[in-house]
């Protein structure tokens, strides 16, 4: 019992930091192409905001296009190292 114990802990935490890599990459592809990345909650995402980044020209455009409207805040620029917002 300990060892699949052990197996499925260890498969988790692959899967965690392969999730941490990609959205990490996520992010920092959005603030490269001059986006505003929304953060790593899939429900925070848009159809305005394709994986979570929002172009460059639907940023302070009126239009809440992170679910949680954080694209509209004045000043809003995209900071990949504290988890992605």
């Amino acid at each position: 019992m300990f060892k699949l114990y052990s197996k499925l802990t260890t498969a988790f935490a692959a899967v965690s930091i392969l999730f941490a890599f990609s959205a990490n990459a996520q992010c920092e592809d959005c603030a490269a192409s001059g986006g505003f990345y929304c953060g790593d909650d899939p429900s925070n995402w848009t159809s305005y905001s394709p994986g979570g980044c929002v172009p460059d020209f639907f940023i302070n455009d009126g239009f809440n296009d992170c679910a949680d409207g954080s694209d509209e805040v004045a000043g809003a620029v995209t900071d990949c190292t504290g988890g992605g917002e």
